[in-house]
């Protein structure tokens, strides 16, 4: 018999997200990247007569273009005239396979930064451009602007991560491959450590409990068993306790431009508040701007108010 409280919450969601993409005019497209591989994203056209610079927005680990949508809505008004595109992870949401192949199309950040270029290229976008990139979508966005400055005009990272500014109890978890642990989460109790443990979920900002069993239900039904367990193991190397190298240093020849805008929060147990002005010296000290947050890696003390919730204002003057 079906359970009617968990019909009502994967209802909410999926009818939340629907009117979501929906009203801010984004909409499911993909692109064939060289050797074949297919690229989703979604796209909310520019005016071609008023254009301004495009947007290209980078999920966090385990964040789907569609949930990702739902964070920067809100931009989709501001910026009326601006193209905005929304970056779909490999083996994530519209990328997902109930086989991937982890070998052809990995997930070590600096595999995931070229294919960020080259699907930027492929679907014509040009530079400079602004990006917004939140969590391993932010460290992505910083090792851009390290290694390809040009191609940006501002950058906003949003609890940005790099194994060179984790925490050392999320790098000790990642080092002994607990991964359902963290984003691996397979059981609606490990789903609940996950928030509650890494990203800043307490009892008084919980969200109700029915729209909880609907994002577990959802992401059970959208992926198959141990699909982020496999993505985690194929880029442990690089992400082990023991072997995280210092921060990538931009090529000697490239000057960096860009303004950085990074947002951490004070709470964050995935990224170190604390290690963040390393990112600002690498990235140049002259450039960033930081902002510490009353925020976990996504929940802040209100319920129903995330991290990108309480930072909007400063994002939106930021990118103007």
């Amino acid at each position: 018999m079906a359970d009617p409280l968990l019909s009502l919450g994967r209802w909410l969601i999926h009818t939340h997200l629907r009117r979501t993409v929906d009203r801010t005019g984004f909409r499911a497209r993909a692109v064939l990247l060289e050797g074949g591989i297919r690229a989703a994203y979604l796209e909310r056209e520019g005016d071609e007569e008023n254009p301004g610079p495009p947007l290209l927005v980078l999920p966090g680990m385990t964040t789907s273009a569609r949930y990702m949508a739902m964070r920067v809505a809100y931009l989709a008004d501001t910026f009326l005239k601006r193209r905005i595109v929304i970056m779909e992870l490999p083996h994530h949401g519209a990328n997902a396979s109930r086989a991937p192949n982890l070998e052809e199309n990995p997930l070590h950040q600096a595999d995931v930064m070229r294919y960020t270029l080259r699907f930027a290229t492929a679907i014509g976008l040009k530079a400079p451009f602004d990006v917004l990139g939140y969590s391993f979508g932010g460290g992505l966005g910083a090792l851009i602007h390290l290694q390809h400055p040009e191609k940006l005009r501002k950058v906003v990272l949003v609890a940005p991560f790099l194994p060179q500014i984790s925490t050392p109890e999320f790098l000790q978890t990642l080092a002994l491959g607990q991964w359902r642990a963290i984003h691996g989460w397979e059981s609606y109790d490990e789903m609940l450590g996950f928030f509650h443990n890494w990203l800043g979920m307490n009892r008084w900002n919980k969200p109700p409990k029915m729209l909880l069993r609907g994002m577990h239900d959802i992401r059970r039904e959208m992926y198959a068993p141990g699909h982020f367990s496999r993505v985690f193991e194929s880029i442990r190397t690089s992400m082990e306790s023991d072997t995280v190298p210092e921060l990538p240093q931009r090529p000697t020849d490239k000057d960096l431009t860009a303004p950085v805008l990074i947002l951490a929060g004070e709470w964050d147990r995935c990224c170190d508040v604390d290690k963040m002005p390393l990112l600002t010296e690498a990235l140049g000290a002259q450039l960033c701007t930081l902002h510490r947050l009353p925020a976990g890696h996504n929940f802040t003390p209100r319920m129903g108010r995330s991290l990108f919730d309480i930072s909007r204002e400063t994002t939106e003057a930021f990118l103007r």
